[in-house]
């Protein structure tokens, strides 16, 4: 899918679900892009119940999410009331799984804002975002907010972009990787994932809530590390040829699109 979506939104609204390829879905979404940039605008005055907003797809109801790519900048901008908005340069909520996908645009939200995920109780593994992250609350370069507690749920990941706070908002849960993770003390469930501490503008731990941590968690690369296999992602693969290994292209194209790019981009997505 390719094209923008701008919506204002006036009045009263219950609901609203916009993705660059579907608002809603559940089911499975195989080898899908979406391009194009989104901007959705809560209008001075209007109400709204809960707002769900991905490059890819809005809400992801038991979605299975593989080889999925979004491009473009995701805003979600909130003049009037809205209860809860849930933005992602991918998806914006989901339960299910990601995995071998990837985001490359800035995302703007309210609460629940990732550069890939804004909130998911799913698996996200070999997936990362690149863009610049901000919002208000549970805010994070990977994943705004993670909601299972189980061990290993985020694995082989990273984010590039840093992450702010929007004017006036809370401090609380705030992370280069996740802003904020329901997990037991000692969960070990971010694993093999990194931050671009060069481009982090926030100093905060790779993950809000520190009861998600462990000594197997991701951690900080310099953006020059991130350059380099060599100096840093232990335990990443560059050799292989599986969709989920990963190399160092200095552009990609994919479907007709190219983009300089010359971070770890996984196999199946190199050209």
């Amino acid at each position: 899918a390719s094209g923008a979506v701008n919506a204002s939104v006036t009045g009263a609204v219950n609901n609203i679900f916009v993705g660059g390829l579907s608002g809603y879905m559940r089911g499975t979404i195989e080898d899908a892009r979406a391009h194009g940039d989104i901007q959705i605008i809560l209008g001075a005055g209007a109400t709204i119940n809960q707002a769900f907003v991905g490059g890819l797809v809005g809400y992801g109801n038991s979605l299975t999410i593989t080889e999925g790519l979004a491009r473009g900048s995701i805003s979600y901008s909130a003049l009037g009331s809205g209860n809860m908005s849930y933005t992602g340069g991918l998806v914006g909520w989901i339960n299910g799984a990601v995995t071998r996908s990837f985001a490359t645009g800035e995302v703007e939200g309210g609460n629940y804002t990732g550069g890939l995920i804004g909130q998911t109780s799913s698996t996200v593994s070999y997936s990362f975002a690149a863009g610049n992250v901000s919002g208000i609350r549970f805010v994070g370069g990977l994943v705004g907010n993670h909601t299972s507690a189980a061990a290993g749920s985020i694995n082989f990941t990273y984010a590039l972009g840093s992450v702010e706070r929007n004017s006036g908002a809370s401090t609380d849960y705030f992370g280069q990787l996740v802003g904020f993770c329901n997990g037991g003390v000692g969960d070990a469930k971010v694993t093999n994932s990194f931050y671009n501490s060069s481009t982090s503008l926030l100093i905060a731990p790779i993950v809000g809530q520190s009861v998600c941590n462990s000594a197997t968690a991701g951690r900080s690369l310099t953006n020059a590390d991130m350059l380099s296999p060599g100096a840093g992602f232990a335990g990443w693969d560059f050799i292989g040829t599986d969709p989920e290994d990963w190399r160092y292209p200095t552009a990609f194209t994919k479907k007709g699109v190219t983009t300089a790019f010359p971070y770890p981009i996984l196999y199946w997505a190199y050209p």
